[in-house]
């Protein structure tokens, strides 16, 4: 395997006594190496049919008619060949944000207090490169006992979970594994016996247009927002650059009185996200442009106050060039548009009855377009529960068709359902206090894992599951890092709980 190209990082993977901790940390930056996005795994599929021809394990994928889904077979360790055999799973994609240099990948560096390491200008890719590094390092370490493991990396799981949905890996028996342990999870302190179902709504509707006129274009740009995880973070004071935009509008039309139509608006990236920039252009009387200038000034001062999160929100107005048959949103259209914003839901709906911090149901406006006469937004809501799943996406559902749009119902993903006698999360729990000194938490999260749609189908039905993973913190943005301590506590806990097993 190609050294780790960091000086710095090389000192990190060092400090440890345990090898299997500077094994794991030497995957993952020869992983970082490939910052595949969904749909474009195929560097990371290689590289880790590399690592299985370098250790003679067994491979399989599912062919080239597959999504690219991979399974990697290590034999049990000598005196171990009648103990359950366990499923250690990731997945191979990772969100990318940023600038990246193609010939070295990305720049890893640690923090200058030394507790956390991340990415200059991008995503780090912990989420899941770290949960790939683990489990290559447990199954290369000859010191770690254990029963046949089967490593399953699956793709397109930032994208919506399409990769597990479309499982299918010809000549592996999956009748025999009786664990499977997912290594996905954010929270190192966190045993998780649980997750949350989604589902994506996509409304959209066309609008009527009229001629630019004497009228002249404002581009006004809301950027700087936190944004982050839809699930995770969503129970946050946080704000959502598409919501800030629309009641900017509004409050612009009828508090201040200018007669602005919509042109354009863009904003957001993907559904797990929370959107962190908007950009927006607007049509106004030439005498008006001034008071729209003073108008946004204010609305950021406001804003700042508003989401205390997002005090480095910038709200920045632009005048624009004419532009050669210019169509422009009618006043009837704009305000259609700019209370659809404002109905569609964002936001927890439900907490967990009982567990006060723990979201249950929660949706996230997530992106906007308009091109060609056409508007178009996606909802991403999450719940534990697939029924509460269904009511909240009618929610979405019915804000949309109130203002005329179409409401498409994409493919929805399944929950996990806790399981209070779930002996593999309560093994789990032993180990880390043993490790630690302390109970961790146990619970479930409110974000999507694969493990619910494991679970469904009929091969893994019958399987324990568990899902853990080291801190991250800032996942899905160019703030990511993950704590260096919680690295050496999650190797040492996946491997302790295996050799526990396989006893």
């Amino acid at each position: 395997m190609p050294p780790p190209t960091s000086a710095e990082l090389d000192s990190l993977v060092e400090r440890e006594v345990e090898p299997g901790v500077n094994q794991t940390w030497k995957y993952f930056l020869d992983l970082c190496k490939f910052p595949c996005q969904s749909g474009q795994e195929g560097p990371i599929r290689t590289r880790l049919r590399d690592y299985a021809k370098e250790f003679d394990f067994d491979y399989y994928d599912d062919g080239d008619g597959g999504v690219g889904n991979v399974v990697i077979h290590a034999s049990a360790t000598a005196g171990c060949e009648s103990s359950p055999a366990v499923i250690l799973q990731g997945h191979q994609d990772m969100i990318f944000k940023g600038d990246i240099d193609e010939a070295n990948g990305l720049d890893v560096v640690v923090s200058e207090d030394g507790k956390w390491v991340k990415a200059n200008g991008t995503t780090l890719g912990a989420d899941n490169r770290l949960g790939l590094g683990v489990v290559m390092s447990i199954l290369t370490d000859k010191t770690v006992r254990h029963g046949d493991l089967y490593f399953i990396a699956t793709v397109d799981e930032e994208s919506g979970l399409s990769g597990v949905q479309q499982f299918n890996i010809p000549g592996v028996d999956f009748s025999k594994p009786q664990y499977i342990i997912n290594v996905d999870s954010e929270d190192g302190n966190q045993i998780f016996n649980g997750c949350a179902g989604g589902g994506n709504s996509r409304v959209e509707t066309s609008f009527s247009t009229e001629a630019l006129g004497d009228r002249k274009l404002v581009q006004i740009d809301i950027s700087g927002l936190v944004g982050g995880h839809s699930g995770l973070k969503i129970h946050e004071p946080r704000a959502n650059a598409i919501k800030e935009a629309g009641r900017l509008l509004k409050d612009l039309r009828t508090s201040y009185g200018v007669s602005a139509n919509m042109v354009s608006i863009i904003g957001g990236e993907r559904h797990n996200l929370i959107p962190s920039d908007c950009r927006m252009v607007l049509a106004v009387d030439p005498s008006e442009v001034d008071r729209v200038y003073a108008f946004v000034s204010g609305f950021q001062s406001a804003a700042r106050l508003h989401a205390p999160m997002d005090n480095d929100i910038e709200i920045s107005p632009t005048d624009l060039e004419p532009i050669e048959n210019c169509r422009v949103m009618t006043q009837q259209d704009t305000s259609r548009v700019v209370d659809l914003i404002e109905e569609l839901p964002h936001g927890v709906a439900a907490y967990t009855e009982n567990v006060p911090d723990l979201v249950e149901t929660s949706s996230n406006l997530a992106t906007i377009k308009t091109e060609e006469g056409k508007l178009s937004l996606v909802v991403n809501s999450r719940s534990t529960y697939a029924e509460t799943l269904e009511s909240q996406r009618a929610r979405v559902a019915a804000a949309g068709q109130k203002y005329g749009a179409n409401v498409e119902q994409l493919p929805s993903y399944t929950g996990w359902l806790p399981d209070p006698n779930n002996q593999l999360v309560a093994l789990m729990a032993e180990e880390y206090e043993r490790l630690t000194g302390k109970k961790p938490k146990i619970g479930p999260i409110h974000a999507g894992l694969e493990l619910g749609e494991f679970l469904k189908q009929s091969e893994f039905a019958h399987m324990t599951p568990v899902s853990i993973g080291p801190t991250i913190d800032g996942a899905h943005s160019t703030e990511e890092r993950v704590e260096i301590e919680s690295v050496s506590t999650f190797y040492r806990l996946l491997k302790n709980a295996l050799q526990r097993i396989a006893s």
